[in-house]
């Protein structure tokens, strides 16, 4: 049984819709790297690095399945909003409270454009 591939019209798809994700969601300060490759049977996943506001964002190559591309770039999107909080929920020592609470605001001003 031979798999199916994306596209590249649907990886640059996926890319367009979380390059306009990023002023929605307030993410302009990370540096957002995409690639198209074997996806380890997910549709996409993300990798960060917080403290140096790094994300690469991988777009399987492989299809599994039929694919939703749009909801899938948001969700990668809201997993790159979310890492902070992750990667501070993680930590073994206290967090350190003001970055804590920046975050918490940052999450805030983004969640008071989805309810508007």
């Amino acid at each position: 049984m031979s798999r199916k591939q994306t596209s590249k019209a649907e990886f640059r798809r996926f890319v367009n819709e979380c390059k306009r994700l990023i002023p929605v969601l307030n993410l302009g300060d990370w540096s957002i790297y995409f690639e198209h490759k074997k996806g380890n049977s997910r549709y996409a996943y993300t990798s960060t690095d917080v403290r140096g506001r790094v994300a690469m964002i991988v777009f399987s190559s492989d299809r599994y399945q039929e694919l939703d591309i749009i909801a899938t770039a948001r969700h990668e999107m809201l997993h790159l909003l979310l890492s902070t909080y992750e990667e501070l929920a993680l930590r073994r020592k206290r967090p350190d409270n003001y970055v804590l609470s920046m975050e918490n605001e940052r999450i805030v001003v983004v969640l008071e454009k989805v309810i508007r």
